[in-house]
């Protein structure tokens, strides 16, 4: 018998996926306790590895939020995660391929115009478009 804290609640009995990411995660030695600080805890195996590293490398990131993408009255693009709009440039984390991945948000093009449709840029020559069906990740602002 093992302490997983108050807060955890058993997976269905026959979802053996579950039970081992429940089983990789007390190995570890987390334990489900309630608090006000929410967080997103993986559902499946392949979520499980990433998300140790980030707990372990202690990245200030917050919880996954809705993603809305809007226009505003002169025809440029805003990206809202929550109630809260995204700047250009401003660093994200993005599931894509299975993975958790840094990037940034671009609204505006080189020369500055803008876009007109946002892209998260995973590297200097890899981008993907942003809909509405992306996960996405914002820093913790300071």
């Amino acid at each position: 018998m093992q302490w997983t804290g108050t807060a955890f609640r058993p997976p269905r009995r026959d979802d053996n996926e579950a039970w081992l990411v429940a089983e990789k995660l007390l190995a570890t030695g987390f334990r489900f306790h309630s608090t006000h600080d929410r967080q997103r805890l993986p559902r499946k195996l392949a979520e499980v590895e990433p998300w140790l590293a980030e707990r372990a490398a202690g990245e200030v990131w917050l919880p996954e939020r809705p993603v809305t993408i809007a226009t505003d009255s002169d025809g440029r693009a805003a990206v809202l995660i929550g109630r809260r709009a995204l700047a250009h440039d401003e660093p994200i984390l993005i599931w894509h391929e299975n993975h958790w991945y840094p990037a940034t948000i671009k609204l505006r093009g080189d020369a500055g115009r803008p876009l007109a449709a946002p892209l998260v840029m995973l590297g200097p020559r890899r981008s993907v478009r942003l809909s509405s069906l992306t996960r996405l990740r914002p820093a913790k602002r300071r």
